[in-house]
């Protein structure tokens, strides 16, 4: 497999850094502890283990494609 271009990778780690992003805001509305929103209870909340399995799978990514 062919390397990427300096612009698919500035594409990539920009992606990423969105994922990383998104996955703080979404683990930041989960433990909003207390709210009786009913969006909330349509979430499906990850446990700390699972969050930190992504966040380690996307920054280790992000290290292959750097």
């Amino acid at each position: 497999m062919a390397e990427p271009s300096n612009n698919v990778r500035r594409a990539l780690r920009g992606h990423l850094g969105h994922l990383l992003e998104l996955n703080d805001k979404v683990h930041e509305i989960c433990s909003a502890g207390g709210s009786s929103s009913v969006r909330f209870n349509y979430l499906h909340c990850l446990d700390g283990e699972m969050r930190d399995d992504i966040v380690r799978s996307l920054e280790d990514f992000r290290q292959e494609v750097n």
